[in-house]
């Protein structure tokens, strides 16, 4: 076959080149504390060479590198443990790499059957292509991928209804799922059409526009956080001016952002001692979805001004301004409380969080250790009655 290209195939490859550019870049200059970065990048990645694989295949050019052929067929198997790691990193739930292992068995699983394809002879590759046949032992290998991916979709959805509500935070995790669902349910339609006896090229075309389109969404949707977490809209965020490829540090965020604002000093103070007051008076972070607007508005004060002033006196952004406040009030009620041995669940619910897990994991990311530990230390202590 002579190798052959038209628009669809550059395009395709465009974008294919554009995630693989941009997870690389992601991976070199992320956050090390943070997963987040890895788990994206990672997504972006086998997305991408899947669509180069795809590419391959309607130039022609898979005959040059056989070696390609069927190279990226499993990667669906890795999609939603991905995006698992992606939003436990996000919020604050942030586990060792090595405890997701058991969610790559079923990749590992397939590839066991799989390798022998691998390390066949080209012909035997040619001979699967002409014949467009799965070297599998397993049947329906399409529904089994769609089905792992449907799995994780529900997973990834309950982890973000658990989640608890700091601004537009939930709002913009469930669009980055809808993405995911999309390309899911883009899934199951080619494994349909494709059965048809009238297929056709274009078929093979929408499917890579959805995956082309959620290599472009994730990875424009990802840079917002950072904006999403100093307390702006998700319109405000995915200004494309604003996109930032990777995270910032408190300290650097308040030195480089607002380090030659115009706004005096005395008027941040005052600024910042009234929110103070007020979130001491109305403790207003343990409203669900609390956003820097409401803050606004109370405070007779730009939105900008707010999150400048928390920035330059707590040096940290509005998400973990709001976490601190909590987790300070959780502290209050294990001084309060320390008698009755309250759950640490019941204390998660009092001060906002909708998951004991969540509430462990970023208790100790401020106070270096876990709510239990934390009650045992004050119960340890002298004052103790």
């Amino acid at each position: 076959m002579q190798p052959s290209l038209n628009f669809w195939p550059l395009l395709f490859t465009g974008f294919s080149s554009i995630g693989i550019f941009y997870s690389t870049r992601l991976l070199v200059r992320r956050d090390p504390k943070r997963q987040s970065d890895f788990a994206l990048a990672v997504y972006v990645i086998l997305q991408s060479l899947t669509l180069f694989e795809y590419v391959l295949y309607w130039t022609g050019l898979i005959y040059n590198i056989p070696a390609f052929c069927d190279a990226t067929v499993l990667f669906p198997l890795l999609y939603g443990p991905c995006l698992l790691i992606y939003f436990d990193s996000v919020f604050d739930n942030q586990k060792n790499l090595q405890s997701y292992f058991p969610h790559a068995v079923p990749f590992i699983f397939f590839l066991i059957f799989k390798i022998p394809f691998y390390l066949s002879s080209a012909d035997t590759k040619f001979y699967h292509i002409k014949n467009v046949q799965f070297y599998f032992i397993f049947d329906y290998i399409g529904w089994i991928k769609v089905l792992h991916m449907s799995m994780y979709a529900i997973v990834v959805i309950f982890i973000i209804r658990k989640q608890f509500g700091i601004g537009f935070m939930r709002s913009w995790a469930r669009w980055i799922a809808a993405f995911y669902v999309l390309f899911i349910i883009m899934s199951a339609a080619y494994l349909i059409f494709s059965s048809e006896p009238d297929w056709q090229i274009q078929y093979d075309y929408y499917m890579s526009l959805a995956s082309s389109a959620t290599i472009f969404f994730m990875a424009w949707y990802d840079g917002a956080k950072i904006n999403l977490r100093e307390g702006n809209s998700i319109a405000e965020s995915l200004i494309p001016s604003r996109v930032k490829l990777t995270t910032t540090s408190a300290n650097e965020s308040a030195n480089t952002k607002y380090g030659h604002s115009a706004l005096p000093f005395s008027a941040i103070q005052k600024i910042a001692d009234e929110l103070d007051r007020i979130m001491e008076k109305e403790k207003l972070y343990l409203e669900n979805d609390l956003k820097l607007e409401k803050l606004a508005s109370i405070l007779n004060v730009s939105k900008h001004h707010i999150s400048q002033t928390i920035n330059r006196v707590h040096m940290v952004n509005f998400f973990d301004y709001i976490n601190q406040k909590r987790i300070d009030e959780a502290k209050r009620i294990l001084h309060s409380y320390n008698k009755k041995e309250l759950n640490v669940l019941e204390v998660a619910y009092m001060v906002g969080y909708n998951h004991k897990g969540t509430f462990n994991s970023v208790f100790k990311k401020i106070t270096g250790t876990t709510p239990t530990e934390y009650r045992k230390q004050i119960q340890s202590s002298p004052s103790f009655n």
